[in-house]
């Protein structure tokens, strides 16, 4: 029964007989979420919440969001710090973390200030593991992944005839190269391992 439009560069809400129920004043204006009935609003840098009503259900405060793809906690962000608000646009895990998954499987994965990685339930309890990287969990299944650096001397670079060549080349070589190899294992939902090898993708230059 509402709709995003734009008239400009201005964006608002309208009903199903083309009254305008939200100013058409924002910056973007998202689709309605089909569960939830909210639309994310962008006031110059910062989103909000509004209602299928038209009803602003939280002003803008942040400045990144993710949809609530049927979740009933969504993550946003302000000043690289990271929590989750429901759709009543209330803060239900304050933004306290570095990092942070989107809800799935009711489990987030978060980074706190100390490197920690930790997957927390919608209670904001749960468990850590020995993983780098803070990923969702899907299908009742967590992928842990180790990263490890290796850094060697870069190859010796083969002097040429022109010594103009052998002066750039000299300038744009590194002298060391680091590899990264990441070692996976599996966890279930509740964080306990299950009983694989560690299997890797092989390493990468950077």
């Amino acid at each position: 029964g509402a709709c995003p439009v734009k008239r400009g560069t201005a964006w608002g809400v309208i009903d199903a007989q083309g009254n305008v129920i939200l100013r058409i004043k924002y910056s973007e204006i998202t689709n309605f979420d089909p569960i939830y009935h909210r639309a994310w609003i962008r006031q110059n840098k910062l989103w909000g919440l509004v209602s299928a009503s038209g009803a602003i259900a939280m002003k803008p405060t942040w400045s990144s969001r993710d949809d609530f793809n049927g979740n009933t906690l969504c993550r946003v962000g302000y000043q690289n710090k990271f929590g989750f608000v429901d759709a009543n646009g209330k803060t239900r895990i304050l933004n306290v973390y570095d990092e942070a998954s989107s809800f799935r499987a009711d489990y987030a994965a978060v980074r706190n200030k100390d490197g920690k990685i930790s997957y927390i339930d919608k209670s904001n309890k749960g468990f850590s593991l020995d993983t780098d990287v803070p990923v969702e969990c899907r299908c009742g299944f967590i992928e842990g992944r180790v990263i490890t650096a290796t850094t060697v001397p870069a190859p010796t670079v083969t002097p040429a005839a022109d010594s103009a060549q052998v002066d750039a080349v000299a300038t744009e070589a590194p002298a060391t190269v680091t590899t990264y190899s990441i070692a996976y294992s599996l966890y279930d939902s509740e964080g306990k391992p299950i009983t694989i090898a560690p299997y890797t993708d092989g390493t990468a230059a950077k």
